[in-house]
């Protein structure tokens, strides 16, 4: 470092002594590290969850009056509906549930006439199948 180059007792281009600016520099500078390597010591010591100092447990107020009272008739009224008995529910009957089916006349010819359209469907549904796999045989599909 030119800097440090300076014309001493022995001749040129040597190194020139520390000054006194830069010995207290370099005092300064090791007094602050040996500082915070001390202080990172005791932190990690302070810091450690048994050392921690835990918080106050918080403190609740004493319950009022006015909300025993109203937990009091709660728990009264939760007491009484258990004993209450269950109103019956009577069966509503529409207009068309009104007739039975097995008492209507017309119930099992209307029956017969659903069950003969349902066969006939599906008869119409096999028949359409068949032609269907006839036609794919036919070009190979």
């Amino acid at each position: 470092n030119k800097d440090n180059l300076a014309v001493v007792k022995g001749g040129v281009g040597r190194l020139a002594s520390d000054s006194d600016e830069q010995r207290l520099y370099r005092a300064l500078k090791g007094r602050a590290k040996e500082f915070g390597a001390e202080t990172e010591k005791i932190n990690k010591v302070a810091l450690l969850p048994e050392n921690l100092p835990r918080p106050p447990k918080p403190l609740t107020p004493p319950p009022t009056d006015d909300f025993l009272e109203k937990t009091d008739r709660r728990h009264k009224a939760i007491a009484f509906s258990k004993n209450v008995p269950k109103p019956r529910v009577s069966p509503k009957m529409s207009e068309s549930a009104s007739v039975r089916p097995e008492e209507d006349p017309d119930f099992s010819d209307e029956r017969r006439m659903k069950e003969a359209e349902l066969a006939n469907l599906e008869e119409q549904h096999r028949r359409d199948q068949e032609a269907i796999a006839a036609m794919k045989k036919r070009f190979a599909m």
